[in-house]
């Protein structure tokens, strides 16, 4: 019933971006950004989780095995989405949301908290994850750095939205990344994956911990 739950409400949360719904708010593109949706860290995250729910929901009638680095890949993934995001938010809200542009709570606490409280429950008591660390930390590298190239080498020279307060950077998908340098970006992304490395062996010991 969990996996049923977690599938569909992820599935119900997807589907939301390509509906009406993102015009219905207001949200449609800005005719200078590209990348639609998938300029932004939570969106790669809910695809994630869409498919290691989905996987889990197929493992559990049989139909295939969940590889157990989807799983771990989805409880670091969106760990980081929680994280980062909260912790922006209670700093100030604008640097990462635009003026104007804000998801409707239901979509915004399902994307940003309840899909990684879904991960969460399906690697502690359902799953076997984080039993393979070599196979895991070359996930997470690879995720970890086409993320990165993404925004910094993609996303960021073909937008032209959003920009700094100057008018002199812009492309960057979160608004903080527009108003820092470039040598300051690239300490946040070493800072990033270290606390996720981090991270990683803080919740592996964690799990090992309460199952044996």
């Amino acid at each position: 019933m969990f996996r049923v739950l977690a599938f569909t409400l992820n599935l119900l949360a997807w589907l939301w971006f390509f509906s009406d719904g993102p015009h219905h708010y207001g949200l449609d593109p800005h005719p200078d950004s590209w990348g639609g949706s998938w300029r932004f860290l939570t969106f790669w995250g809910l695809n994630i989780n869409l498919i290691m729910t989905g996987g889990a929901l197929l493992s559990e009638f049989k139909i295939i095995k969940l590889p157990s680095w989807i799983c771990t890949w989805s409880v670091l993934h969106s760990s980081v989405v929680m994280l980062l995001y909260w912790s922006l938010v209670a700093i100030d809200p604008l640097l990462v949301r635009l003026p104007g542009r804000y998801l409707p709570w239901f979509i915004e606490y399902h994307i940003h908290l309840l899909t990684g409280i879904f991960c969460y429950i399906e690697a502690f008591k359902l799953t076997g994850s984080f039993k393979d660390l070599k196979q895991d930390l070359i996930v997470l590298n690879i995720a970890n750095i086409a993320y990165i190239s993404w925004i910094e080498f993609v996303v960021s020279n073909l937008s032209g939205h959003p920009c700094n307060k100057a008018q002199t950077v812009c492309g960057f998908p979160y608004p903080f990344l527009n108003e820092i340098p470039t040598s300051e970006r690239l300490g946040i992304y070493f800072f990033a994956t270290i606390f996720l490395f981090m991270f990683y062996f803080f919740i592996r010991k964690t799990i090992f911990h309460f199952k044996t």
